[in-house]
């Protein structure tokens, strides 16, 4: 990261990619863990879980897909342990990748995505204060308030914890960034 504070992370908004994906079909969507194959069990990452055209598909980080393995493994937030894999995911460019979700999770992918305005920009300003929204690897839902730095444009934030106790940590990358109640992007380098 080319950043010159340590407190400073990167998203990119990606409502353009996922509207391009889902088109004009209705979609719902959820939040994921992304935990690394072999015995570990460690998270890597996070992944959007988007149901479009009777597919539930899983939009992340490409470099959460380098280092977690194919196929992603994943767990849907929330108590319930549901799990699903994406065998070959597609690299997008720009750090985003999208693959087809197998598993128990295709049952379980779902709020409305359709209702997301397009209209992104007009949410987003320097100094604005957002949600980033986790989910650990026991599937809880952590959120950290974090202000908008920089709308460098170009689809990329920077933004950094409102609060100094707040840490941005690996495993971080994916996390969805919200204002108010929009989503409006995705963190990608932490």
């Amino acid at each position: 990261m080319t950043s010159s504070s340590s407190w400073k992370y990167r998203a990119i908004l990606v409502l353009a990619a996922w509207i391009s994906i889902t088109a004009a079909v209705r979609a719902d969507a959820q939040q994921a863990v992304v935990k690394k194959l072999g015995g570990s069990g460690r998270e890597t990452g996070q992944a959007f879980l988007a149901h479009s055209a009777g597919r539930c598909l899983a939009i992340l980080p490409t470099h959460v897909v380098q280092e977690a393995g194919t196929p992603v493994n994943l767990r849907r937030e929330g108590r319930d342990e549901i799990l699903g894999e994406v065998e070959s995911p597609a690299d997008l460019g720009d750090d985003l990748s999208v693959g087809a979700v197998s598993g128990a999770l295709t049952q379980e992918c779902g709020y409305g995505l359709a209702t997301i305005s397009r209209a992104v920009e007009r949410r987003v300003r320097n100094g604005g204060i957002a949600m980033l929204r986790t989910i650990g690897a026991a599937g809880g839902i952590r959120q950290v308030s974090v202000t908008v730095i920089d709308d460098g444009g170009e689809g990329v934030l920077m933004i950094q914890p409102t609060h100094p106790r707040d840490q941005l940590m690996k495993g971080y990358s994916g996390s969805m960034l919200f204002i108010g109640d929009a989503p409006v992007g995705m963190l990608l380098s932490v």
